[in-house]
């Protein structure tokens, strides 16, 4: 299995399995529902139009693609932004070569922390993230606002 930074016109690789993270996310979620439903990997990705501050690490072969990790950096501060391993290859140790990719790279960006975003309802990813020295540091809570038309 190798792990290769994505270039911009490869990008469209992970779609299926970003797609996934997000339905994944959108069941396990209690009160998000209609934000995942929304939020499309186009959406997704227009916020990394014409940024050169990301990379994209994928795990595969020439045929298929069974991981990702997203990392990105703004205003000093590294994020993994996404990662994701089909069920089928989890507890292999891809994801923790992704993990390890994207800190490699966020490391050479010359970043002084790393955090990442936990969506709720996908609490059980706490314990990878605390193997690679991530804790919960504060919790942010939010609410959709409606709005009458």
């Amino acid at each position: 299995m190798e792990i290769t930074k994505l270039k911009g016109e490869q990008f469209h690789t992970i779609k299926p399995l970003w797609e996934e993270l997000n339905r994944l996310h959108k069941e396990k979620s209690d009160y998000f529902k209609a934000h995942f439903t929304a939020f499309t990997f186009e959406k997704r990705f227009e916020q990394f139009k014409d940024r050169d501050d990301f990379a994209i690490f994928a795990a595969g072969d020439n045929k298929t693609i069974i991981g990702y990790c997203i990392a990105s950096v703004k205003d000093g501060a590294g994020e993994i932004d996404s990662i994701y391993i089909r069920p089928s290859h989890r507890k292999t140790g891809i994801g923790d070569r992704l993990m390890e990719k994207a800190e490699q790279w966020l490391t050479r960006q010359n970043i002084n922390k790393v955090h990442i975003s936990v969506a709720q309802g996908n609490e059980e990813a706490f314990g990878f993230y605390s193997r690679h020295g991530y804790h919960h540091r504060f919790s942010v809570l939010e609410k959709e606002v409606k709005h009458s038309e």
